[in-house]
């Protein structure tokens, strides 16, 4: 995204997640890429300004309106190259949403030779139905896919050096790396575990723990690590809690999950799940 905004033809980016209301749907992403398309290519604002001046309840009107009137619209005033990013796409919670929005967006990109658009998602049979026929997609799914890709191993020695800098020296740093074996889940869980402040077991202890798992990249066995530091007096109640996230259709605040330990006659609190399981919840 850095680059394509220093070029000046990024239009906008929306980055869904189910761990929050606003970007786990479809309701607010009109509105805010007409937001970003402004921000990003400054004149573009005055026409999407007056847009929503002469219609004040345009955020109230469909999708497909409010898409043709904030987006497509100023957008063939545009000569130059546009791209759009959407990521995690599989994250917006509704079926019938995601079909939506691709078939919105992949008209939209047929019927505009300067708009591009960059979706990152699992795999997804919604997406992919609505893409397959489609000649104007490029997939990068082997490349992302692969563990044992260049860029996937050079992506987390990146963030592994970084994490752990001033926490692990080099070579160490490296190890793990090596362990995570191209999973980037591997090694985002195991940073989280060394570079938690308060910890019982030291971290010389931790890092040896890690490195010694005799299969490189399962994060089962990383898991494994987690619930060890568990201490047995709060077992029980960690595994209640545990259940209540897992049971949640919506992702939990930790007031809701606080809610429902008092309802539930279960004497825990969110703030010290989060605290001990950090590394995992937050994955």
């Amino acid at each position: 995204m850095e680059k394509w905004k220093k070029q000046g033809i990024l239009g906008g980016g929306f980055f869904f997640s189910m761990a929050s209301s606003e970007s786990s749907d479809t309701e607010k992403f009109c509105s805010t890429m007409a937001r970003e398309l402004a921000q990003h290519i400054p004149e573009l604002g005055t026409p999407i300004a007056e847009i929503v001046k002469r219609n004040p309840a345009l955020l109230r009107a469909s999708f497909d309106q409010q898409f043709r009137m904030l987006i497509t619209g100023p957008l063939q005033h545009q000569q130059k190259r546009v791209v759009f990013v959407l990521d995690a796409l599989d994250e917006c919670k509704s079926g019938p949403q995601r079909r939506k929005l691709v078939e919105t967006l992949a008209s939209a990109a047929q019927e505009s030779k300067n708009l591009r658009i960059f979706i990152t998602s699992r795999p997804d049979p919604v997406i992919e139905k609505v893409l397959e026929p489609l000649s104007i997609k490029v997939k990068l799914k082997d490349r992302l896919y692969d563990p044992s890709h260049r860029d996937n191993i050079e992506d987390i020695a990146i963030y592994v050096h970084k994490v752990l800098d001033g926490v692990l020296a080099l070579d160490k740093r490296q190890r793990l790396v090596e362990k995570a074996s191209g999973l980037f889940i591997w090694a985002s869980t195991a940073c989280q575990i060394l570079a938690e402040e308060t910890r019982v077991i030291s971290l010389e202890d931790t890092y040896n723990q890690l490195v010694s798992i005799d299969r490189r990249g399962t994060i089962d066995d990383v898991y494994d690590l987690v619930f060890e530091r568990i201490e047995p007096a709060s077992k029980k109640v960690t595994d209640d809690m545990l259940a209540m996230l897992l049971a949640a259709i919506e992702p939990l605040t930790m007031d809701d999950l606080d809610d429902l330990a008092k309802h539930a006659s279960v004497h825990g609190s969110a703030s010290a799940l989060v605290q001990n399981l950090g590394s995992v919840l937050k994955q």
